[in-house]
């Protein structure tokens, strides 16, 4: 009788845990922007309606490129932009291949609601339809997801058949202050950039470099890279990353009381941004 009682408990139990794994909340409820890396753009909507969802180079002081995401149960979201502070949703609820995708319907409004679920690579999501009230016919089976149109630089973000290993249905979810590129300050004492021939370089601007602690993190805050180096009484140091793939990277660099933290893009071929973020120098 015991051993009867303990294998139905252990089975409650474990049937609980299954439960509420695959129920858990992916993304806590806050203010995001999506981020993708295919060109390193942030998805946004158009100011005016019908308010057409589609990427564009993050901006810090644009409340379009804002989404507030709220938990409705499961790993279900309802997302509202803040620069209009209308509700995400496809387009006279399509859910069919090219559906468009807008930030132009009221919260309590039907076909607003999104799964976030793991694309193939760890930190990406995939959002996929989640309401089942498709018009015109349309049907949400298979399951559609966001796609960027054509995986081009500005496009328009519609819906397409899930693949979670397609780069133009991987998303980011960020915060804000990580993609900030408009930060920049100019009391820094480090210069900081990237070139595909030499690597990261580091210059000081006052003196020379004598110790230096690196440290590179992706823009999730995960670090990816650390180094400590001596610029061997130079001014100037560089660094090998040719082993980072194409992307957003903060680089710290602390040399004794001198701190700054350093926003860069790396592309394939050629940096496309570098700014300051943080600055503490003494």
């Amino acid at each position: 009788m015991k051993k009867k009682y303990t294998f139905v408990k252990l089975a409650i139990i474990t049937a609980f845990l299954f439960f509420s794994t695959s129920n858990a909340q992916i993304i806590a409820n806050g203010t995001y922007k999506i981020f993708s890396t295919v060109h390193n753009e942030v998805m946004t909507c158009a100011t005016t309606a019908p308010h057409d969802a589609n990427m564009a180079t993050p901006n810090a002081t644009d409340n379009y490129q804002l989404w507030t995401f709220t938990h409705q149960g499961g790993d279900i979201y309802k997302i509202v932009n803040q620069g209009n502070n209308l509700t995400l949703g496809i387009n006279d609820g399509w859910c069919g291949v090219f559906g468009d995708v807008k930030a132009n319907f009221s919260n309590t409004d039907a076909n607003v609601e999104f799964k976030v679920s793991n694309s193939s690579i760890a930190g990406k999501y995939v959002f996929e339809i989640a309401f089942t009230t498709c018009n015109f016919g349309s049907v949400n089976l298979p399951v559609k997801a966001f796609d960027i149109q054509d995986g081009a630089a500005g496009a328009q973000i519609q819906t397409y058949d899930v693949d979670i290993t397609n780069a133009n249905q991987q998303f980011q979810i960020v915060d804000p202050a990580t993609l900030s590129s408009n930060s920049f300050n100019n009391s820094t004492k480090f210069q900081v950039y990237y070139s595909a021939l030499n690597g990261l370089n580091i210059i000081s601007k006052e003196s020379i470099l004598t110790h230096l602690n690196i440290k590179i993190y992706d823009i999730t805050g995960k670090q990816i890279k650390k180094q400590i180096a001596n610029s061997n009484n130079s001014n100037s140091l560089q660094m090998n990353v040719n082993d980072l793939t194409k992307g957003v990277y903060l680089v710290h660099v602390t040399e004794n009381n001198r701190n700054s933290v350093h926003k860069i893009i790396i592309t394939k071929y050629k940096l496309l941004e570098s700014k300051v973020l943080i600055s503490s120098c003494k």
